[in-house]
């Protein structure tokens, strides 16, 4: 019934949990209908890659279940599979789907310069390949990254479970907000942990540049060429400053 299956923890850690309500329809279901639906492992390795609620609950009442399996290159390709495969089937809160994205892009997505197409089986893509896949920009696309080594970064301080809560939507924290949890101290996060829930506090992102500093940019703007203006908008991070400044920058410029 449990062919030697094993729970990898890095890659059940990004797998956003069910609600309460699905896990006892879920488990209902398994109870009256078996489970229907093989669960997926990679080949080899043994290792669970989809299936994580459903191998609990026939564990728990010791229910057979069929098993698939999937060849796989390596570790990432397996990481980047449970994600793809996430994406295509659940429902997930914006925040998730966003994270999920960005994660796709650290493990998938080729150094600028790299040739793609040389080794179609290396598992690595070009940005707007990816981004054409989800139907979203460049810029977005950059953005969910950085949204993903943020909330990674905070998780090495708080834990999994933290992840988790952000994007089940327990802890309903936006991006903004998850920045500056990142840029704070070890000793700070831990601090907001502990008084977030008691106090419903939430990490104040840094304050918005002066007006000053926005007719600044606007005026470097106004000199630079066209070279130079498309290198730096594509510099990651520059569209979440532009998107605080636009307001200011409308007033100076114009």
């Amino acid at each position: 019934m449990d062919p030697g299956i094993v729970i990898d923890p890095d890659i059940a850690a990004l797998l956003v949990p069910h609600a309460p309500h699905e896990l006892v329809l879920l488990e209902g279901s398994i109870l009256a209908d078996g489970c229907r639906d093989p669960l997926t492992v990679w080949k080899n390795k043994r290792i669970l890659l989809d299936g994580h609620a459903r191998l609990d609950i026939c564990r728990r009442h010791a229910l057979p279940f069929a098993v698939t399996e999937v060849e796989l290159p390596g570790r990432d390709a397996a990481v980047a599979w449970v994600l793809n495969r996430a994406l295509a089937r659940r429902n997930m809160r914006p925040i998730a789907v966003s994270y999920y994205r960005g994660v796709l892009h650290r493990l998938t997505v080729a150094p600028p310069g790299t040739r793609v197409d040389l080794d179609p089986g290396q598992g690595v893509r070009g940005a707007a390949d990816l981004a054409h896949e989800f139907g979203v920009d460049a810029r977005t696309l950059r953005r969910d990254a950085n949204l993903a080594a943020d909330l990674d970064a905070v998780a090495e301080s708080l834990g999994d479970d933290f992840r988790r809560s952000v994007l089940s939507g327990v802890a309903k924290l936006t991006r903004v907000e998850i920045a500056a949890l990142a840029a704070m101290t070890v000793v700070e996060q831990k601090r907001f942990a502990r008084t977030a829930g008691r106090r419903r506090s939430k990490p104040k992102p840094p304050k918005p540049p002066t007006l000053d500093l926005a007719a600044r940019l606007a005026d470097l703007w106004r000199l630079a060429g066209r070279d130079d203006r498309r290198r730096f908008v594509e510099l990651v991070g520059v569209d979440e400053v532009l998107g605080e400044l636009k307001v200011t920058t409308k007033r100076r410029v114009k």
